[in-house]
């Protein structure tokens, strides 16, 4: 085989390698995550359809279900006493650490059970979750 035929079988992994996502998972190019997108993806089905947050029972004085829930969500008070101590909203637009919806979908941090209780939230979910509140908790 003559030299420059001797790297014809490299030819599907160097396109491979070169075609390949460039590893840039920041999600900068995607438009922002909206409170319609969050209540219809993951909120209803998780939290407020299943009794706890939805207009039946409206645990914690919090509706996730419904037109009301956006208003629910950012504008009344946590009940949880924890929380109100370390100065946490419901949600604080742009500041995870502050949310504490995010907070309680992910560890909990000694503030009650992490939610949902039968269940945690699956990765993508969670990821909708942090980026709606890291895009401005947009509604």
């Amino acid at each position: 085989m003559s030299p420059k035929w001797s790297l014809l079988p490299l030819l599907p992994s160097l396109l491979i390698v070169a075609c390949g996502e460039s590893g840039d998972d920041t999600g900068a190019d995607a438009a922002p995550v909206t409170f319609a997108e969050l209540q219809e993806t993951v909120l209803v089905g998780s939290c407020g359809g299943a009794g706890c947050h939805g207009p039946a029972t409206v645990a914690g004085g919090l509706l996730l279900e419904g037109d009301d829930a956006y208003d629910s969500l950012m504008n009344d008070p946590c009940e949880n006493e924890l929380a109100v101590a370390e100065g946490l909203l419901r949600v604080a637009p742009g500041d995870l650490d502050k949310s504490f919806l995010y907070v309680k979908v992910t560890d909990a941090r000694g503030m009650g059970d992490p939610m949902p209780p039968w269940d945690s939230l699956d990765d993508a979910g969670i990821a909708m979750i942090r980026q709606w509140i890291l895009d401005g908790a947009r509604p």
